[in-house]
């Protein structure tokens, strides 16, 4: 980390691939943050990255990002960034983080992690085992209802929990006129559980805990006969 501004706290340069809608989020998220809560260092996004220059130019002037390049290779590789923020979709996610991770940088990675278990794991061990901070952004489990949901849960508000269920409406694509979409190719895309109902797993475990195996029955395991 380089020198902050007058505040004093160190600048912290985020390196975003991927400048679609949440890579504009992410750079405006960056860019509050400070406004909102007192941090110890100052987010600053140094760098994005998009396959389209003229895209990734525009997008980047917007945003009020310096510097815009093609190859997201490029930007893990640059000294002027400590936190790879992955915006990209779930096809890609797997080995932008590992790269990420093997060149020493804190990696940021939009959900999920991988398009299946193998690939989330692998990108898991990479970031572990390179000793670098890392976080998936699950974004909905820091909405207010959610939050109070899980302190409620947590002080025993509601009593022991014994079912969780959750139902995700959405009707984003449901007009046969929306354009073809990285999410309708599961090789870039995963399936819709991948995609959104991965936010259900996460308000489930956050909400009522990992899951455990059910305990053996009374009196012990029995075999079949």
């Amino acid at each position: 980390m380089s020198a902050g501004p007058v505040n004093g706290a160190p600048l912290l340069r985020v390196g975003i691939i991927g400048y679609g809608i949440m890579g504009k989020a992410h750079s405006y998220g960056y860019r509050v943050a400070p406004m909102l809560r007192r941090l110890p260092v100052t987010p600053v996004v140094t760098v994005m990255s998009g396959r389209h220059a003229s895209a990734v130019a525009a997008a980047g002037a917007a945003y009020g990002v310096p510097v815009t390049v093609t190859d997201w290779r490029e930007l893990i590789a640059r000294d002027d960034v400590d936190v790879v923020d992955i915006c990209t979709p779930p096809g890609t996610h797997a080995q932008m983080a590992q790269q990420a991770a093997a060149a020493g940088k804190a990696v940021l990675c939009e959900k999920p992690l991988g398009l299946n278990y193998p690939e989330a794991s692998a990108a898991l061990a990479a970031v572990t085992e390179a000793g670098v901070h890392h976080a998936v952004g699950f974004n909905y489990r820091r909405l207010p209802a959610v939050a109070l949901m899980q302190q409620m849960i947590a002080e025993g508000a509601i009593g022991e929990l014994r079912l969780w269920r959750a139902t995700w409406l959405s009707d984003e694509f449901a007009d046969p006129a929306t354009p073809y979409d990285w999410r309708f190719d599961r090789a870039m895309g995963g399936t819709t559980i991948a995609d959104l109902g991965c936010h259900l797993i996460d308000m489930a475990l956050t909400m009522a805990g990992p899951v455990r195996p059910p305990p053996p029955p009374a009196g012990g395991l029995r075999s079949a006969r």
